[in-house]
């Protein structure tokens, strides 16, 4: 951390110090810029079939995708595509509910980390290992705790595929997608992936749709005002 003026880095957020204040660094638009690029490095990624492999041995099990944070909205997402595909019992799970649940059940467990650093995700790593429960870790660096606790043990076991951008802010909304984009590849196969999803992530529909939100927005907003002009006439 830097002070006076010069940079201030918190978890993968860049924040400029001005006399005003602290703003954000990065936009969020740019974050929403880069979907078509996430889902082209989602489907160009190497090692997918084995991540498919291994899901598909947990076919017909009860499974639990375990998230922290933000990731919590990719593993909802994912047990989703998990029950479609395999016709699996799927749970979308925090770190805290998988440890405290573990005494009761012996689910798969799917932990989902970008950076593979996350405190409550190694504790549910570490927690699943003691268990003995069948293991599996998604994350988006080939260097991190997450892959230096599986390589000591072979109780979990990690998919890695590096990212090639840098960090995406404090949402982190394309590592969530690329997590997303990865599993639903590996759960429902190339063909399914380009066919279903491709269209979805044109470069030009993406930025029609935000121009239509964008509208939308638009409209809602002046909505409110008018009504809002509206009840205090009425109290006036």
């Amino acid at each position: 951390m830097q002070r006076h003026g010069v940079r201030v880095s918190i978890e993968g957020v860049g924040f400029s110090q001005t006399p005003k204040g602290f703003e954000l660094g990065r936009p969020y638009s740019k974050e929403l810029d880069a979907f078509a690029d996430t889902y082209r490095w989602a489907a160009a990624q190497r090692g997918i079939d084995c991540l498919r492999l291994f899901l598909q041995r947990w076919s017909g099990d009860h499974a639990v995708v375990v998230g922290s944070g933000g990731s919590y909205s990719a593993a909802t997402a994912i047990s989703l595509f998990r029950e479609l595909a395999h016709h699996s019992p799927t749970t979308a799970s925090t770190p805290l509910e998988l440890i405290s649940t573990l005494g009761r059940i012996s689910p798969r467990v799917l932990l989902l980390s970008a950076e593979g650093k996350n405190k409550d995700i190694l504790a549910a790593a570490q927690a699943s290992i003691a268990a003995d429960l069948s293991t599996a870790a998604v994350t988006l660096t080939s260097s991190s705790p997450l892959v230096s606790l599986a390589e000591s043990s072979a109780g979990v076991r990690v998919f890695s595929f590096q990212m090639d951008w840098v960090k995406d802010g404090y949402l982190a909304t394309n590592s969530l997608l690329a997590i997303v984009l990865l599993v639903y590849r590996a759960l429902f196969g190339d063909q399914d992936f380009a066919d279903g999803l491709g269209p979805l992530f044109d470069q030009k529909r993406l930025a029609a749709r935000r121009e239509d939100f964008a509208a939308f927005q638009a409209c809602r907003r002046a909505t409110n005002i008018d009504h809002l002009n509206g009840v205090m006439r009425v109290q006036n």
